[in-house]
């Protein structure tokens, strides 16, 4: 199995196994989310060994995706709300506040559930998926954002790139966007 065949077969099953708490009266009520204190449970359900690098790339596209359209397309993010669900990860306090999505693929390596060499190998393959879902799903449901518009914001992110660690992971998967080209499409 490879990543794309994950996410698109196997992910919605393995995420249901996440028991995520209801967002409180602060942020909409309906809206499922984690923490950080709450992410390594997340990150320890029960998926096979194989599949566990995928799931972990597979949330970190799905909030990220969320994240960039709440951040900046507000006046598309009730739309795209309807279409999704996704969970949120972060936090309620005077209202949402959003925890950078790659510190899901971060704390996976650092608690050591999944390994660097695994992660740094799937960058490639995860940037591909990521951005042939966000191509596919503004063509066939919200055609009124451009995915190179997603993309530009998802690049230049301060949430995103504000990674600190020995391996810098927002500029080893940024590069691979770029490498798909999308900006030139």
């Amino acid at each position: 199995m490879n990543i794309k065949d994950y996410y698109l077969q196997q992910f919605r099953v393995d995420f249901k196994k996440v028991e995520l708490q209801k967002a409180s009266n602060i942020c909409n009520t309906d809206d499922l989310f984690f923490s950080r204190e709450e992410l390594q449970r997340v990150l320890k359900t029960d998926i096979t060994a194989q599949n566990h690098p995928y799931f972990i790339f597979s949330m970190f596209i799905t909030i990220a995706s969320d994240q960039i359209i709440y951040t900046y397309f507000p006046d598309n993010y009730s739309e795209f709300r309807n279409y999704t669900r996704y969970p949120k990860f972060g936090y309620c306090g005077l209202g949402p506040h959003n925890e950078n999505p790659l510190m899901i693929v971060v704390d996976a390596v650092e608690k050591k559930i999944v390994p660097q060499e695994t992660v740094e190998k799937l960058f490639s393959e995860a940037a591909e998926l990521f951005i042939a879902e966000i191509k596919d799903f503004f063509e066939k449901y919200m055609c009124s954002i451009q995915p190179e518009d997603f993309f530009r914001k998802f690049i230049t992110d301060k949430h995103i790139l504000k990674v600190c660690d020995d391996y810098d992971y927002a500029a080893a998967f940024i590069q691979e966007i770029k490498k798909n080209r999308i900006f030139l499409q």
